[in-house]
């Protein structure tokens, strides 16, 4: 994965840099980053919103555009990282937390399949409505 800071005139995958302004005009005034993987762009980031996600203090106001890109891109490698690290770790919190969500769900689920099975039984008169 690396990056390059876009100077709004060169494409996107193809796509010229004036549609992708006209389809994103929030984008005319920032400063952007291009993160590219295989060869390919793969994301368009807003330097300052990145900041201000990561609560600000990535880079100094102050800090030259080549400075507060490499902070930023910094930031997002570091970020996939630590997501990557909690998938590929089983006892991290963030999967456990998955887990008990997805037992919640089937053991819910469990339940109104039982409730179908009872409701179906007492219709067709093999059993005494108990739901």
């Amino acid at each position: 994965m690396e990056y390059t800071i876009w100077d709004k005139k060169e494409s996107i995958n193809g796509v010229p840099a004036k549609k992708v302004l006209e389809s994103n005009p929030h984008w005319v005034n920032t400063d952007l980053i291009l993160i590219i993987e295989n060869g390919r762009i793969t994301r368009i980031e807003d330097i300052q919103i990145i900041n201000a996600n990561a609560g600000g203090n990535l880079f100094d106001e102050n800090d030259s555009l080549e400075v507060k890109a490499q902070k930023v891109f910094d930031h997002i490698v570091k970020e996939r990282e630590e997501q990557e690290n909690s998938e590929s770790h089983p006892d991290s919190p963030a999967t456990e937390q998955r887990i008990r969500g997805l037992e919640e769900a089937l053991s819910k689920q469990k339940e109104d399949m039982d409730k179908a099975i009872m409701e179906l039984t007492f219709a067709l008169g093999g059993a005494k409505k108990d739901v």
